[in-house]
């Protein structure tokens, strides 16, 4: 299971990684946003890629090309059948063939060759030596400086012209290899830019030892940063209303996903498990597709979350105000029961915020649960959010404040 949706990736966390320059690598970056590696080790080996790109600064800081030339040469390359097919009928692709479009694609390989010669061999992963290798050889085959110096004197003769595009078509699988490892390439080199300019950090991945330090949520403009390392497998987050557990929530999920992935998080230092699965419910939202009301779409999800706890290790979960759905007298009922059940599973790890405050005597006494509350003071009559994570079961009640401060009592007289 992996139920990401409350997250918000595309929209709110895409823009902070998101240094691409062409349409086909930022989709591919979404992509890479979305889609959790099977295998811890495929999410370490994404981390070196990483790492590696991070460390070749004179990449990074020359990293520059014609995104036109690069989105012509990767539609041309794309449909050389049909140049092919016209060149055979009428002989003549000279004038038939958009001579730019040959001209262009030479001037993006000339460009990736230059990038990529800047990538220092010592410790390169395969894929990067892979493509300096190809480019360097296609730069080298086609005489690419030679032709394009000709072009800027005059347009090319009839007969060069014909060689290059022969070659272009018979080499358009190597140099499409040659474009899509680029547009790969530029994948990792976006989210080293987003390290630089963010201060992001690459989190070690481990089996069961969550560890956060100062980390935050990257929409907020000027966040609170707390440490986090819990050591039970049932986490229970209490606060007053607005003190910020639903934004907790989603800064511990996502720094939690990110480092799944292999990617850097906004912390100052991490350790994160690998989980096999990751069930984050933080929106109170309909299922209108299903029919399923809030409470119906609520109890679906934990039953699915449930089982695989009971038949998987390393799975986590996040429930943010259990049962808010239901009556008062239900709601301290179920939460009670699956409170009491969830702490016996320990092949897991459970986070769940809730307001329920009549069983905070209950809580307390269970030893399986670690409880934090996000912090709030009361300052000249009104509620004061300190958003600092602290140990122990907070039951304060502010309802009432908010409502009076905000005039409600007197407009209802």
């Amino acid at each position: 299971m992996i139920n990401i949706n409350d997250l918000n990736l595309k929209s709110d966390i895409l823009p902070f990684y998101n240094f691409t320059k062409n349409k086909m690598s930022l989709q591919r970056l979404e992509e890479f946003l979305s889609r959790k590696p099977n295998s811890l080790e495929i999410a370490v080996e994404s981390q070196k890629l990483i790492q590696y790109v991070l460390n070749q600064k004179d990449f990074i800081n020359n990293y520059h090309y014609n995104v036109l030339y690069l989105s012509e040469a990767y539609y041309f390359m794309h449909h050389l059948q049909e140049y092919e097919t016209i060149y055979l009928r009428f002989v003549n692709p000279f004038n038939v063939i958009d001579y730019s479009k040959v001209i262009q694609t030479l001037m993006i390989l000339h460009q990736i060759k230059t990038i990529t010669q800047l990538l220092e061999d010592h410790e390169a992963p395969e894929k990067f030596k892979e493509l300096k290798k190809n480019s360097h050889d296609i730069f080298e085959q086609y005489e690419i400086e030679k032709h394009l110096e000709i072009h800027q004197q005059q347009i090319l003769k009839r007969k060069d012209f014909i060689t290059i595009y022969q070659k272009l078509f018979k080499d358009q699988e190597i140099i499409k290899n040659i474009l899509n490892d680029f547009m790969d390439v530029e994948i990792y080199y976006s989210i080293a830019k987003a390290i630089q300019t963010y201060n992001y950090s690459i989190p070690t991945l481990t089996i069961d030892d969550l560890d956060l330090k100062q980390f935050y949520h990257p929409k907020l403009k000027h966040p609170v940063k707390n440490d986090f390392k819990p050591t039970k497998h049932l986490v229970l987050l209490s606060g007053a209303n607005m003190s910020g557990k639903s934004t907790f929530f989603k800064s511990v999920a996502l720094c939690i996903y990110l480092g799944n992935l292999g990617l850097p998080i906004p912390a100052e230092s991490s350790r994160i498990p690998f989980y096999n699965s990751i069930n984050i419910r933080i929106s109170h939202q309909d299922d209108i597709t299903n029919g399923y009301s809030h409470f119906m779409n609520e109890i679906v999800n934990l039953k699915e979350y449930i089982l695989q706890i009971k038949s998987q290790n390393n799975v986590i979960g996040f429930y943010d105000e259990l049962y808010s759905g239901t009556n008062t007298h239900d709601a301290m009922e179920l939460f009670s029961t699956t409170i009491k059940g969830l702490s016996k599973i320990n092949n897991g790890l459970t986070f769940i915020s809730s307001h329920i405050h009549e069983l905070k005597d209950e809580l307390e006494l269970n030893e399986q649960i670690e409880i934090y509350h996000l912090e709030c003071k009361i300052k000249d009559e009104k509620p004061l959010y300190t958003y600092q994570l602290k140990e122990g079961y907070n039951a304060m009640k502010i309802g009432q404040i908010i409502f009076r401060n905000e005039g409600l009592y007197q407009l209802l007289q």
